[in-house]
């Protein structure tokens, strides 16, 4: 896509998504902390641009169990991490930082919870500390998809660095081409080009 048409296109959405653009937890589905944690809460959408974000009823049975686990046991990350993410669904995002943080402080290197970690951020307005979470993350692993797309979407979005956002695409689909993260970036691309008259 001819980059000179996409600043267009950005700078143009910019107003309407900086608004309201909220990011939801994408689901790296290699990983096995992802589907233990798809067991226990629903999937969550990906979303475009013009997409509201969606809420999952908080299943306060579940949760309760999950937080007497996680104080029966003070070393289990994915317990914490579980209740992270069924916070994030519930857009409980207060509780959702507090649980990812507790997830992290015993398993560091969980790519997961620190890409949903930086969505909780997101939603609570706190870019400066989704930005570090995403780089950090990909300081430990520079290829995980989720990161590089919701980093991408940071970058070209909310603080219109066209070059980055763009850098951090086109990496996904260099190293994770059949992704749905990857897929997620060619459809906002065709979205942004149908946007376009002569696009």
């Amino acid at each position: 896509m001819n980059r000179d048409l996409l600043f267009f296109l950005t700078g143009l959405c910019f107003g309407v998504v900086a608004g309201f653009f909220v990011f939801r937890t994408v689901v790296a589905r290699e990983t096995n902390a992802v589907v233990a944690t798809a067991q226990t809460t629903p999937e969550s959408s990906q979303i475009g641009l013009a997409t509201e974000p969606e809420t999952v009823s908080l299943d306060t049975d579940v949760v309760a169990r999950l937080e007497a686990d996680a104080n029966n046991d003070p070393a289990d990350a994915d317990v914490r991490a579980r209740l992270g993410r069924m916070y994030l669904d519930a857009g409980l995002h207060e509780e959702a930082v507090a649980w990812l943080r507790a997830a992290l402080e015993i398993e560091r290197d969980n790519l997961d919870a620190r890409s949903q970690l930086a969505l909780s951020f997101l939603n609570l307005g706190r870019l400066d500390d989704a930005v570090a979470t995403y780089e950090e993350t990909l300081r430990l692993a520079p290829e995980h998809p989720g990161s590089l797309l919701g980093l991408g979407r940071v970058k070209l979005y909310l603080l219109q660095d066209i070059e980055g956002g763009l850098a951090m695409w086109e990496a996904l689909i260099a190293v994770a081409p059949a992704s749905t993260e990857a897929q997620s970036v060619r459809d906002e691309l065709e979205a942004l080009k149908s946007a376009h008259p002569g696009g």
